[in-house]
């Protein structure tokens, strides 16, 4: 199997990093696999006889419109424009409060404040029967069907099946880079490899990185646009490391990928439930924290 090799220097910590780092995003090429509602190929066993395909790109929100998309393609993360949230943001914005997707006055979408160990106020008739405060589950998406409830959070216990206990998880997972944006690939549970291009996964390397919270280098899985594309096309999945936000402070960007999942541990201590990619791990964190979402589709 060939192997590419990509000898970068990557960040070991937030120092230096470009305060107004942003990928271009550009329009999703969908000449390979024409996506539907929003949704790509692949399908995902996550537990429970439940699977589910995912959306074509993280969540992102615009504060001056009150427009919500999917982002046009996989590696596309706002980096650290996102210290620029607040009600009059007139840009993209991908990392959010837990429960703000726009059901509850009390936590907008563009929600930035942050204090350690402050509570969240939910209210009961927004949590049942249907959790209102899931992005998927309110928000009806322009460019996912336009229609509330097509698309999920999944919850912890899910993202940590899919990362741990699927059939060969470890050997359909691994990280890679796409247009230098550093991430995690998920490969779907049919699959077939493209020709032209390869995948190793976390069990071919000589690391065991199941408890390395820092990606390993050399990068093993580096792509172009044009390559990654072809793996698209055949169901995998990309999750960029988007880092977190705390207040405006962004930090963790290509190293930390943390994903909020809908399920919480503790309201009255403002404990929230994520799944940490790199590590493969769930743990809980401010519900104040803004983090990466990645919607699913629940096949029947």
């Amino acid at each position: 199997m060939a192997v590419a090799l990509c000898f970068m220097v990557g960040c070991t910590s937030d120092e230096g990093l470009d305060p107004t780092l942003v990928i271009d995003i550009s329009p999703a090429d969908t000449t390979l696999y024409p996506r539907t509602n929003g949704l790509l190929s692949g399908l995902f066993d996550v537990g429970n006889d439940t699977y589910v395909r995912f959306s074509q790109g993280n969540l992102q929100y615009k504060p001056s419109t009150n427009q919500w998309r999917l982002a046009p393609n996989q590696y596309d993360r706002v980096g650290g424009r996102n210290n620029l949230i607040s009600a009059t943001c007139n840009r993209w914005v991908d990392l959010f409060a837990w429960g703000t997707s726009g059901c509850d006055s009390n936590l907008p979408a563009y929600y930035y404040a942050y204090s350690a160990g402050n509570n969240i106020s939910l209210n009961p008739d927004l949590l049942s029967p249907t959790n209102l405060y899931d992005w998927g589950t309110y928000i009806a998406i322009p460019n996912a069907g336009d229609t509330s409830g097509w698309l999920q959070t999944l919850t912890s216990s899910q993202w940590y099946y899919l990362l741990n206990q699927r059939y060969l998880a470890r050997e359909k997972r691994g990280v890679a880079q796409i247009e230098g944006v550093v991430g995690y690939m998920l490969i779907p549970d049919t699959w077939a490899m493209p020709d032209g291009v390869s995948f190793v996964p976390d069990t071919a390397l000589s690391t065991d990185i199941d408890t390395n919270s820092v990606h390993p280098e050399p990068f093993v899985n580096v792509y172009t646009k044009q390559m990654w594309q072809k793996l698209e096309s055949e169901g995998a999945v990309f999750l960029p490391y988007c880092g977190l936000r705390r207040g405006h402070n962004i930090i963790g960007i290509d190293r930390l990928g943390y994903y909020w999942s809908i399920s919480h541990e503790n309201i009255m201590q403002g404990l929230c439930k994520h799944v940490r990619i790199n590590e493969k791990i769930t743990a809980n964190a401010n519900w104040q924290t803004g983090m990466a979402i990645r919607l699913v589709h629940i096949e029947k």
